[in-house]
């Protein structure tokens, strides 16, 4: 069963809800259509987008939000703010994973970012079994830098 990889389309947002409920589960329906709708139209120095997985060209099996910025040491970067696979076995998430970054590397290619940086929460890195999963790193990503605290405004 091929994945493919896709940008959202805006009549899909209500679709894509459950998978962005996975990366934010007291989302509100009302703002994540708010939120992707935005995303959707950004231009100029807010510039974003969702990419979803599918499998057979029918259901939504990943979600994956990116933002462009600008940074001090590596110039343009495709930031992804969430990253959520889904799949009923560890491998079949994995793929899933893969795809997307896949996806967001080519696209972060084509608009002429310098890197890709994935934040991802602690709790995505802990496997099923306890161990610590390396997934971002099982797919060629070196650790940049650890966010220690986080001053909730």
């Amino acid at each position: 069963m091929p994945t493919t990889v896709r940008s959202l389309d805006k009549q899909e947002i209500d679709q894509a809800f459950a998978l962005a409920r996975l990366a934010v589960p007291d989302l509100a329906q009302a703002a994540w259509r708010d939120f992707a709708r935005g995303v959707l139209s950004s231009r100029g120095a807010e510039q974003g987008g969702i990419l979803v997985a599918e499998q057979d060209g029918s259901a939504l099996t990943g979600l994956l939000v990116y933002w462009l910025r600008t940074d001090l040491r590596r110039g343009r970067l495709m930031i992804v703010e969430a990253l959520v696979p889904v799949g009923l076995s560890r491998r079949r998430a994995g793929e899933v994973t893969r795809a997307l970054l896949d996806s967001a590397e080519r696209t972060a290619r084509r608009l002429g970012c310098a890197a890709l940086r994935v934040t991802i929460e602690e709790r995505r890195l802990v496997a099923l079994d306890g161990e610590r999963a390396d997934v971002l790193g099982d797919l060629g990503f070196t650790p940049e830098m650890l966010t220690l605290y986080e001053l909730r405004l």
